[in-house]
């Protein structure tokens, strides 16, 4: 027999028991750490080869066009800018080269969609703020169906996607998962390429699979782009990614960070 009234209730309800659903398969929580701030830790233990989470785009638009990416961000649903806007952690006042050039960036982007931006009532440093947050978090996105794209669209890295959620997942030379956005759903998904124990922190390399073959050095120049200076276990102390079979004795051994090397020469 059917409910007084249940088709008005329906809608909502449906709503409720996703939103619950939702919170249920989070499978990640955000925590403070005393020296790193926030972090992403993992809920349970993985194990490798195993998803750790998948994400759909907030945004997707062609790479290289900032007057797409800026006029998608203002046609997205207000929850979706919320959560993009939440991603900033780096002041337009930041006197560093990659602000800078961001910000003569904001001023081309904002001339050329003078109107748009009047309408919506955003200045100057509001663009320019928007910019930083979409240069330090965007990934490369392959997905074969997303959001604003038709069926048979390019389907290569010609295109970058915004995801809130992955964004917030730290770097680490040493990482825990790897990510990929080569999906037809056009998830990103991150999956464990080592053993996740539960509290951990969940961590991918900003620098793919190079960060691998790369030196202490390397990996430094390459993050000082993105105005990032890393302390991960790896670039503080032995790096056990990058480990060198002796041909005379076959013993591994590992390149130890500059300072570390320096230090080590001291004490003997």
């Amino acid at each position: 027999m059917p409910i007084p009234g249940s088709s008005q209730l329906l809608p909502p309800l449906l709503f409720l028991l996703s939103l619950l659903n939702d919170l249920r398969a989070e499978p990640l929580v955000v925590d403070t750490h005393s020296a790193r701030g926030r972090i992403t830790v993992a809920d349970r233990s993985y194990e490798v080869g195993e998803e750790v989470l998948a994400e759909a785009p907030a945004l997707v638009w062609p790479a290289g066009s900032d007057d797409s990416f800026v006029l998608k961000f203002l046609e997205g649903a207000e929850e979706q800018r919320e959560s993009i806007l939440q991603l900033a952690h780096l002041s337009p006042d930041s006197k560093t080269e990659r602000v800078a050039r961001l910000g003569m960036t904001a001023a081309d982007v904002y001339e050329s969609l003078r109107e748009r931006m009047e309408t919506a009532g955003w200045q100057l440093e509001d663009l320019h703020r928007l910019l930083i947050i979409k240069d330090t978090n965007c990934f490369p996105f392959y997905g074969k169906r997303a959001s604003g794209y038709e069926e048979g669209a390019s389907t290569g890295a010609a295109r970058q996607g915004m995801f809130p959620r992955c964004a917030k997942v730290n770097h680490s030379c040493r990482p825990n998962v790897m990510f990929s956005s080569q999906t037809e759903d056009g998830r990103l998904r991150l999956i464990a390429i080592r053993r996740i124990e539960e509290g951990e922190e969940v961590t991918f390399s900003y620098l793919g699979e190079d960060g691998d073959i790369m030196s202490c050095g390397q990996r430094a120049e390459r993050m000082r782009g993105k105005d990032f200076c890393c302390s991960c276990a790896r670039c503080q102390g032995y790096d056990d990614v990058r480990g060198i079979r002796c041909p005379r004795c076959g013993i591994i051994r590992y390149p130890l960070p500059r300072a570390k090397q320096e230090q080590e020469q001291e004490q003997e």
